[in-house]
């Protein structure tokens, strides 16, 4: 009985399967026709991109009894990997970074008398920012990195920024306190004022480690970057010891 019942869903399966491919082809080759999908010279309302996009998704060669996750992400996954600079990505992030794109390419079109009021400021505090980017660029490039290591020469320097740094004058503590009042910058710890999460008719002042931005994809394997983690390590150890 439970041979039949398993030969029973196997040929079911098998033949859904089937008719998903028979569907997909056949909705390909409408579309291939002139761009728009039709049926024996009648148009029809089909939203043809939407469906070659989930089947572009889907990974076939996956068994959807034993992983069904696989079978229907699995293509997508594979098309769509983080990046680097990423600790996620989805169709969600694509869409906004596409929206980025298009609306920076209207922002950029040259300003009309004909355009509205709203789109000409807007394109005009767009261009100026453009010019302010590209000042502040060259000032940074002329006076380099001297009014950073000024700063931090008043809390006994950075070791990054030195040829020979003496740990006894460094005081992380005061470096800290000062970046977070003078530029508002938390270093290695930050500080702010939320609902309280015991009660929300009240306010607290939360204090939290910030992050030394290293990147998601070394952070969740260190043993793939060694020489880093080492470092990592080594660094948090002796801030905190």
């Amino acid at each position: 009985m439970a041979n039949k019942f398993t030969d029973s869903f196997s040929t079911l399966r098998n033949q859904t399967a089937s008719q998903c491919k028979l569907f997909i082809l056949t909705i390909t080759l409408l579309t291939c026709a002139d761009g728009r999908p039709t049926l024996d010279g009648i148009l029809l309302d089909v939203d043809t991109k939407a469906a070659l996009q989930l089947a572009e998704a889907m990974d076939p060669t996956a068994n959807p009894c034993e992983d069904f996750f696989q079978y229907a992400c699995g293509g997508w996954i594979k098309d769509n990997p983080i990046p680097t600079s990423e600790s996620g990505w989805s169709q969600f992030d694509i869409t906004n970074k596409k929206l980025l794109h298009v609306l920076e390419g209207i922002l950029q079109e040259p300003i009309s008398e004909t355009d509205p009021i709203p789109m000409r400021f807007a394109r005009e505090m767009f261009a100026d920012c453009i010019l302010d980017c590209i000042l502040v660029t060259a000032a940074i490039e002329t006076i380099g990195l001297k009014p950073l290591t000024d700063y931090l020469s008043l809390f006994g320097g950075w070791p990054m920024t030195l040829d020979h740094w003496d740990e006894s004058t460094f005081d992380w503590k005061k470096a800290s306190a000062s970046a977070f009042t003078t530029f508002n910058l938390p270093l290695l710890v930050d500080f702010y004022n939320d609902l309280d999460s015991n009660n929300t008719q009240h306010t607290a002042i939360y204090v939290d480690q910030e992050s030394l931005s290293l990147p998601r994809s070394i952070l969740v394997d260190l043993n793939d970057s060694p020489v880093i983690a080492t470092a990592y390590i080594e660094l948090t150890r002796r801030l905190f010891s």
